[in-house]
């Protein structure tokens, strides 16, 4: 589908307890996510990305035009990704440049994150948050064939806001690009579940 030399992909998992600290976590529609339950780790996106790309602008975009993701698509898969308007612009902006159709993309999702496995990071949190390391290492420790190289933290301020995972074609462990050092020991302050 694709005139880019290497495809990977990227799972972007949002820590929902933070996002809902946020202004658009508090919008109403957002209050699916932010009020109507109490999730932890959801999925952001899935996104194809180019190992040639110089920025973020030379990655796969919008590739197709899109319709309206169908009630039941949405339904089925909105614990999964808590937005409707979210699910629709993922889909439109990085599901068109790799899948099909919208369920085709959500429930290659859905398979990915039943094999990822996620830690507690909830009982993590603390008033003196926790060292990255340790965090990386919770998700090491459950995931085999995971590596520290493979993942990113996506850090607001000194709180957790993401973790992304790198994964190749065949949706296997991939060295992210460019890898951040997620081996440190800062502390990162992670936000707990209302």
């Amino acid at each position: 589908l694709f005139p880019y030399t290497t495809l990977f992909r990227s799972l972007s998992l949002s820590w929902s307890p933070q996002f809902c600290t946020t202004k658009p976590g508090k919008a109403p529609q957002n209050a699916f996510q932010c009020r109507e339950n109490s999730f932890g780790f959801v999925v952001h996106g899935f996104w194809p990305e180019a190992a040639d790309a110089k920025n973020d602008h030379d990655h796969p975009r919008n590739c197709h035009d899109t319709a309206p993701i169908v009630q039941d698509t949405l339904r089925k898969y909105l614990c999964l990704i808590p937005g409707v308007q979210l699910m629709q612009d993922e889909w439109a902006k990085h599901g068109t440049c790799s899948y099909d159709s919208p369920e085709e993309y959500f429930s290659t999702i859905e398979s990915i994150i039943g094999r990822l496995h996620l830690p507690d990071v909830d009982q993590m949190s603390g008033s003196n948050g926790v060292r990255a390391m340790d965090l990386i290492e919770a998700f090491l420790d459950i995931n085999p064939g995971l590596t520290p190289s493979a993942m990113q933290l996506n850090v607001r301020g000194k709180r957790l806001n993401e973790i992304h995972i790198c994964y190749d074609s065949n949706l296997a462990f991939r060295n992210c690009d460019p890898c951040a050092d997620a081996t440190d020991k800062r502390r990162i302050l992670i936000t707990k579940k209302p």
